[in-house]
């Protein structure tokens, strides 16, 4: 279990990167703030897995 605390707004960002697998375009702050995290990786700027 992980002890990372995420917001309501990352929450989504993250569930809508699972169940999509993937987004395109630059990553929102959300998204950055979960790569920073360890729970997602930004591939490059335009690619989001």
């Amino acid at each position: 279990m992980s002890d990372v605390v995420i917001s309501d707004a990352e929450r989504t960002a993250l569930v809508s990167i699972v169940v999509r697998g993937m987004a395109r375009g630059e990553a929102s702050a959300e998204q950055q703030s979960l790569a920073e995290a360890g729970l997602l990786l930004i591939k490059d700027r335009k690619s989001v897995v």
